[in-house]
């Protein structure tokens, strides 16, 4: 790991103070030979030879020098060891807060050599630092992720400029993670580069999130059923291209309104009552309703309204999906038409008339009422059918069909085609 090499404004600087010995030495040696030529005429009264001289100076200097040096190492110890210990508190710190970060860091000499790894890397990587130490990203692995990061640290320690970029990187299990990538050069008192700093980000769920949120865009555009989403007061805040066709009104028409706005006739305030209580008590309506299109028109839809919550309970909105089914209404009625109808006379036919017969039948058993079956007949019928052939027997049944029907007085009355030319007559509640 790269150390610090400043704690705030202070600069650390150990050398200068040493730089003073060698005139410190200078200057005593000249101060102990005077002293010593006035000691030696005091005390000696006699003159030294020049080699002696010499020699005694040599040694008192050496001596001072030596104490003048170890006094100013004592000082620049004990002035040194407050900074070294907030130098080695700021390490600390630093370290426990880079192997707490979900970022992984990377710093590395101006040549992309590694120095340092925080734990999110190391474990990203799952290879042990001491394997790492010293090596450039594409010595490790040759691929052009770790070639383009290599070529990325080079550019900000040749500029001194930071470099940002995003890629994609395969981890060692095999998936791909998002990485945003930010380059720093660290600059020293100078302003040379010492080392380039490596942060990456995993952007990995912010790139899932955007892409499940422009699927669901896709697909509450493109998808055949109409939805509406309103707030939680129901106002209408989004609707969808599907919306348009079926109901005819385009978004800035509906956009701000309720959803009364294409309210029909067909249901009174109990039903929306109902349906609005199912929404507060359960979330969720699902059933079929009339509403009426924007040219006027009513129309039957199968809708499914849910309420969408956060995660305190409170409501944010509600999401109505619905599509219309009035022409598969429509077909359903004409195919139980046609299962139950004569198709040339629309007449009941003989699964109809069972039916009602069975029921005429419990209601003479448990109320005595009384009922009457009559059979008719078409004489000569066949006859028609070879003689003029059977386009005019069917006009012929038509006619019949409707005369039978309009003698009787009651609705309740059935008259049904059994097939051929053979008629019934089913009468209830007779006197």
């Amino acid at each position: 790991m790269c150390l610090p090499t400043h704690l705030g404004s202070k600069t650390l600087d150990t050398k200068k103070p040493l730089y003073l010995q060698p005139l410190l030495v200078f200057l005593g040696a000249i101060a102990l030979t005077s002293i010593y030529e006035v000691l030696k005429e005091t005390l000696f009264q006699e003159r030294l030879s020049l080699w002696q001289s010499h020699a005694i100076t040599i040694i008192l200097s050496a001596c001072i020098a030596t104490t003048v040096a170890l006094i100013i190492r004592h000082r620049i110890q004990k002035a040194e060891a407050p900074i070294r210990a907030a130098l080695n508190e700021k390490e600390r710190a630093f370290q426990a807060l880079a192997d707490n970060l979900p970022d992984k860091l990377l710093r590395t000499d101006p040549e992309g050599r590694a120095l340092y790894m925080n734990r999110a890397l190391l474990d990203f990587l799952g290879v042990p630092f001491e394997q790492l130490k010293g090596r450039c990203a594409y010595d490790l692995e040759p691929c052009p992720a770790n070639l383009l990061l290599d070529q990325a640290h080079r550019q900000a320690a040749s500029t001194g400029q930071q470099v940002e970029y995003d890629h994609v990187f395969q981890t060692p299990d095999g998936t791909r993670q998002h990485q945003a990538i930010r380059i720093v050069p660290e600059k020293a008192a100078d302003g040379s580069i010492i080392s380039v700093l490596s942060i990456g980000r995993d952007m990995t769920p912010y790139y899932r999130l955007r892409e499940s949120e422009q699927l669901a865009a896709r697909v509450f555009h493109n998808t055949s059923e109409g939805v509406m989403i309103t707030d939680a007061e129901a106002t209408i805040i989004s609707v969808n291209p599907a919306f348009t066709a079926i109901t005819g009104y385009p978004p800035e028409q509906a956009l701000g309104q309720k959803p009364s706005l294409m309210r029909s006739d067909h249901h009174d305030d109990e039903f929306y009552a109902s349906m609005w209580g199912s929404l507060k008590e359960t979330g969720l309506w699902e059933g079929e309703i009339w509403n009426r299109r924007a040219d006027g028109e009513a129309y039957l839809e199968h809708l499914t309204i849910n309420r969408i919550q956060d995660t305190d309970g409170y409501t944010l909105s509600y999401v109505g999906v619905f599509h219309d089914i009035t022409e598969s209404r429509r077909q359903d009625e004409r195919i139980r038409h046609l299962a139950f109808h004569d198709a040339l006379t629309s007449l009941p036919n003989r699964a109809l008339f069972q039916e009602r017969l069975t029921h005429a039948l419990a209601g003479h058993r448990r109320d005595r009422r009384g009922l009457s079956v009559t059979f008719i007949d078409l004489d000569g019928f066949k006859n028609i059918n070879d003689t003029l052939g059977h386009d005019a027997g069917d006009q012929l049944l038509q006619v019949v069909a409707q005369r039978i029907r309009d003698k009787l007085q009651r609705e309740a009355d059935t008259v049904a085609r059994l097939g051929g030319d053979e008629f019934v007559v089913l009468m209830e509640n007779l006197q």
